[in-house]
């Protein structure tokens, strides 16, 4: 299926001119002038980004599909909003001309695309020396390019062999870019090793957990790993990195198809709504390069993979202004429900998940059943009564009240999954009832009848 019939498929006109207001600005008129301006990347209180002043929820991803730092085709289909490449993470041995113009092309490039850029710095510089007058000389030669958003400082820095000499001399390039870069934060990526073992944290202002649950999870350690740094740091950002690469890349003997890789389309999705729940403030796929030569497969080449990695962009495009809406208040917010309905033995956890925003006098509700919970019964419980309910990313009416107060539920127009509701005498206009499978995710709205002035 091409991406013009998935988007076809999936959304509707008016979604779809939702999806197209937020182009990504060219540097254009920069070319004009002949002058680059930063973009200036800032941190709201509750930790989401802006971008030039624009509240951003972002979607990222390691690296382009082609591998290649002149090409972002596989980003732009996908509505990437963000990229990182490793290769300027290697050792330069010296040589800062050779890096300062590789990233300036690299940079330049994404910035015709609209892309922005996470740039890593040379291993040997930031991590082995802390070589804070060479990192200097490379952070103001590209500083003022516009498709930098953000200094990617260190990946996995724990798992080094001197972890804490590795985090001093994070800390004192940290500390420059901060003083001659005030426009773009400082990402550090990791587990819980470089953060909770060696102090990292103090050398980031956004921090990336990266755990990939699939297959053999638990989905409640991405989640806790989430959470746990957004409780622990208040005032850092945290994302979430999760995962669209197979585990057994690492093993030829596997022959890897669009049918058995895992993540599979559903998880690729349900990985995303969980760590929305767990409070991420943007979301980065990773999936493992071409040029590794364990790496024996191209992600576009399984289209169900890629087409749900695709889809997600775009729903997250529709998505953004809700996610970044406040949290309902007490009176508004919804009680959300989860009972198992099948028994498995040695099965301790519930791996069952639910945000909700307030937007524009609605309610939204987002409940992923992650991992692999066989049958769950959902109760969404409002505290005041709906007039409809539409279902996202495509915005679709699927449950409406008749006069007498009887729902009409249409479960023909479920843009993603089959939703299976109880009982008709079951559910009501201040309550739904309904069975969620492995992996699935659904959104709801909830439209309230609106007082007229």
């Amino acid at each position: 299926m091409s991406r013009t019939l998935t988007c076809r498929t999936l959304f509707g006109p008016a979604v779809l001119s939702i999806v197209m207001m937020a182009i990504p600005p060219t540097v254009a008129a920069q070319k004009e002038s002949g002058k680059s301006s930063p973009t200036r990347v800032t941190i709201d209180k509750d930790g989401f980004v802006r971008v030039n002043g624009r509240r951003r929820y972002l979607y990222g991803a390691f690296r382009d599909p082609s591998d290649s730092i002149t090409e972002f085709t596989g980003l732009k289909q996908a509505r990437f909003d963000l990229t990182h490449e490793y290769l300027f993470e290697v050792q330069i041995n010296g040589d800062a001309d050779k890096w300062i113009r590789r990233a300036r092309t690299y940079l330049r490039g994404a910035a015709e695309q609209g892309i922005g850029v996470a740039l890593g710095l040379p291993r040997d510089v930031v991590e082995d020396l802390g070589d804070v007058p060479m990192a200097r000389k490379l952070v103001e030669a590209v500083k003022n390019e516009p498709a930098l958003w953000l200094w990617y400082l260190s990946d996995e820095p724990g798992r080094r062999r001197e972890p804490k000499k590795v985090a001093a001399n994070l800390n004192k390039v940290y500390r420059m870019i901060k003083k001659v870069d005030p426009n773009h934060p400082v990402v550090i990526c990791g587990t819980r090793a470089e953060f909770f073992s060696v102090n990292n944290a103090d050398n980031a202002d956004i921090l990336w957990p990266n755990t990939y649950p699939v297959p053999d999870g638990p989905w409640a350690w991405t989640m806790s790993e989430t959470k746990g740094y957004s409780q622990r740091w208040p005032t850092k950002s945290v994302w979430s990195v999760s995962q669209a690469f197979d585990w057994r890349i690492g093993d030829r003997r596997n022959v890897i198809t669009d049918k058995t890789h895992r993540p599979n389309a559903k998880e690729i999705r349900a990985q995303v709504h969980a760590n929305i729940a767990a409070g991420a403030r943007s979301s980065v796929f990773y999936w493992s390069p071409k040029r590794v030569e364990l790496s024996h497969y191209d992600i576009r080449k399984l289209p169900s993979i890629w087409g749900a990695v695709c889809d997600l962009g775009d729903e997250l495009k529709v998505l953004e202004p809700v996610l970044l809406s406040p949290a309902p208040s007490k009176t508004q917010a919804a009680t959300v429900r989860f009972e198992r309905t099948v028994k498995e033995a040695g099965r301790t956890r519930d791996d069952v998940y639910h945000w909700q925003r307030w937007h524009n006098g609605n309610l939204y509700v987002g409940v992923v059943n992650a991992g692999h919970e066989r049958r769950m019964k959902v109760t969404v419980e409002l505290p005041t009564p709906f007039q409809l309910v539409r279902q996202y990313p495509s915005g679709l009416s699927v449950i409406t009240p008749d006069k007498m107060g009887r729902l009409t539920i249409d479960s023909f127009q479920h843009d993603r999954i089959p939703v299976q509701f109880t009982s008709a005498e079951l559910n009501s206009t201040r309550k739904l009832e309904f069975f969620m499978y492995e992996c699935d995710v659904v959104v709801w709205r909830f439209v309230y009848d609106q007082p007229r002035p």
